[in-house]
């Protein structure tokens, strides 16, 4: 009978030897300090919150309008755990091409960019201003 067939049971005193120790190594298996898990506001280092919203929303729009040059974002919040808030700004004659036949367009903004932005623990909102 081999290893792993059923009625043969690894003997519990068997040491379970690490192939892939190094005594020399600086590795502390012992730490407990390493949270492990999606990142959120608290452990963000230092990131600026909301960059990759507002990175992925500047280029959506500035893929969308007739006039690149006058895309700009605004960003807003974002601290102690608030929604970072994203206003675009784009010329008056884009302002219909960036919204869309009955906001589907920015819906579809909204979307791409929330989930884009969903690793990184924060809610996001974006407004088209209408300057």
């Amino acid at each position: 009978m081999s290893f792993g067939e059923p009625g043969n049971q690894k003997n519990p005193d068997d040491e379970v030897v690490d192939i892939n120790y190094n005594e020399n190594d600086d590795f502390d298996d012992e730490d407990s300090d390493v949270e492990v898990g999606p990142p959120h506001l608290d452990n963000l280092g230092n990131t600026v919150v909301g960059a990759s919203a507002k990175a992925v929303l500047e280029h959506i729009a500035t893929s969308l309008v007739s006039d690149p040059e006058s895309v700009e974002v605004e960003i807003e919040g974002g601290e102690n755990g608030e929604p970072v808030r994203l206003t675009l700004h784009v010329g008056p004659e884009d302002v219909g091409r960036v919204i869309g036949r009955q906001g589907r367009v920015a819906k579809a903004i909204r979307t791409v960019v929330r989930s884009a932005t969903a690793h990184e623990g924060y809610r996001v909102s974006i407004d088209i201003a209408d300057d």
